[in-house]
């Protein structure tokens, strides 16, 4: 409808959209067409076969891989005093976010598990149904910090770190996974999903998604026996600190005791 959007500011433009592409602000859905605005707070959706690239006013591009949800939370752009804010959050899918001509501080990203933290950069995001958060870093650095506030900073090109829980600090930095990689490359050529079939299981992310899925599960076992352990030691030391004030309680009753019972002695004597 002309008038998609409302009273939400244009952000930016469409510059590909391959297959059924969504956008959705507060009760309002459209499909996303090439050279479309596209609007502050829209909800973006993509299926298992589209795909697309937005390239916001101050000149980042974001784009959008398949089976993806992310909100354009926030976008202020002065060109002139060259300030702003970009404020994105990718719920679920594959990213590859290139950061334009605001200062690095201006962009963040948040994913359910994590906020990145852009340093002049290129870097790939997968964020896997449950939550799970994977940064690779393409150019510059990023941090990547978990809900909890726990942060690490990536500066070798080509490195991956994720978060897995809002509790679980960032993973150290290693090399991306060939599965990993593989799955993103095709977000280097969005004409590469046209034509694909849409009830055609990409195995490869699916893969991808169960070890994710059996990783938080390991993680959060972990968690759940560090919790108990700690609630059994707090308790045992609570035990611990009330035995020591009946000990020490006992101790100074026994002293009065004999005290009083010395006294008593001498007053016979």
């Amino acid at each position: 409808a002309s008038d998609y959007g409302g009273s939400s500011s244009q952000i930016g433009l469409v510059a590909e959209a391959v297959n059924v592409v969504k956008g959705t602000i507060e009760t309002d859905t459209r499909n996303i067409k090439v050279s479309d605005e596209v609007f502050q707070q829209e909800l973006i959706q993509t299926t298992s076969v589209s795909a697309t690239q937005f390239i916001f006013l101050d000149e980042t591009i974001l784009t959008i891989g398949p089976e993806s949800q992310l909100v354009l939370d926030e976008m202020v752009f002065n060109p002139n005093m060259k300030k702003g804010k970009v404020v994105v959050t990718a719920l679920k899918g594959l990213f590859t976010f290139v950061s334009g001509s605001l200062p690095s501080d201006s962009y963040q990203v948040r994913t359910p598990t994590a906020t990145i933290g852009v340093r002049g950069t290129k870097f790939d995001l997968f964020v896997s149904r449950n939550g799970a958060s994977t940064v690779i870093l393409r150019s510059g650095a990023v941090t990547v910090k978990n809900l909890r506030g726990d942060t690490k900073r990536i500066a070798s090109i080509n490195s991956t770190t994720s978060v897995i829980t809002e509790k679980t600090q960032p993973t150290p930095p290693v090399p991306a996974s060939p599965e990993l990689e593989q799955l993103f490359k095709p977000l280097s050529n969005l004409q590469e999903f046209q034509g694909k079939n849409p009830d055609k299981v990409n195995v490869q992310r699916e893969n991808i998604e169960k070890k994710s899925v059996q990783q938080k599960e390991r993680v959060i076992e972990k968690q759940e026996k560090a919790e108990k352990l700690a609630i059994k030691t707090e308790r045992e030391e609570k035990r611990d600190n009330i035995e020591q004030e009946r000990r020490e309680k006992r101790e100074k009753a026994e002293k009065r005791a004999i005290k009083k019972q010395e006294k008593a002695d001498r007053k016979r004597e």
